[in-house]
C-alpha cells in the first residue's frame, strides 16, 4: 500500500480544485475515484 499512499499524496499535491478530469486521465482512474481521494484527504486534514 506504500505505492497507493504515495500516489494519493501526489494527486493531492497536483489538485487545484478544478482538475479532476486531468488527474483522472494522468493516473488512469475515474473522476469519481479522484474525488474520493480528495474528499478522504479533506476529512483527515
Amino acid at each position: 500500500m506504500i505505492y497507493k499512499d504515495a500516489r494519493d499524496r501526489e494527486i493531492i499535491s497536483q489538485y487545484n480544485g478544478f482538475n479532476h478530469k486531468e488527474l483522472a486521465a494522468k493516473y488512469n482512474m475515474s473522476e469519481s475515484y479522484i474525488r474520493a481521494i480528495i474528499n478522504r484527504h479533506k476529512k483527515s486534514a
